[in-house]
């Protein structure tokens, strides 16, 4: 339902989709199995530079109308946090496993290398950063402050659109 728009592109682009990753793991688990009444969280992250530079991050849940507002406060609660830096370094550990899985399956595909291969090119970027190390030198730098401060830029202070489609009676 929250929606965000605002920033960065680029090498940016993929940090911030990592360092954005907690709000798909815990929220989501806090969201579905403490409060109850959800059936899915689902957290997208889009970053372009071409024609104009934007982030966009979109926040949706499937929930009992009565839920609505309870569960928006959540997650609003949930960035807030997240963007002081307070975050488990377990969370951090998941986050960080799981991109690497992602990564590591992605290496195999065709269409991955065929993707960043072009993305290299249109951007003028170094084939450097087509190296497995430089992904994993991204995964490593990442830090509870460089997440907070990442959600602080790109949540907190975006611009915000809420949309919330419900049920005819």
């Amino acid at each position: 339902l929250p929606s965000y728009m605002g920033g960065p592109s680029g090498p940016a682009g993929q940090s911030i989709k990592i360092a954005l990753s907690p709000l798909a793991f815990p929220k989501r688990e806090k969201l579905r199995e403490e409060m109850g009444g959800v059936y899915g969280v689902r957290v997208n992250m889009n970053t372009q530079a071409i024609p104009d530079s934007i982030h966009h991050t979109t926040i949706r849940f499937n929930a009992s109308p009565e839920e609505v507002d309870t569960l928006i406060a959540l997650v609003y609660e949930e960035i807030n946090t997240l963007a002081a830096g307070n975050i488990q370094r377990g969370d951090i550990d998941k986050i960080k496993a799981s991109r690497a899985k992602s990564y590591e399956e992605a290496l195999r595909s065709n269409r991955f290398w065929l993707g960043q291969i072009a993305q290299c090119i249109r951007m003028e970027y170094p084939f450097e950063r087509l190296y497995p190390e430089y992904y994993q030198q991204q995964l490593d730098s990442l830090d509870a402050g460089k997440f907070g401060a990442i959600a602080q830029q790109y949540l907190v202070d975006a611009i915000h659109f809420r949309f919330v489609l419900l049920p005819t009676t």
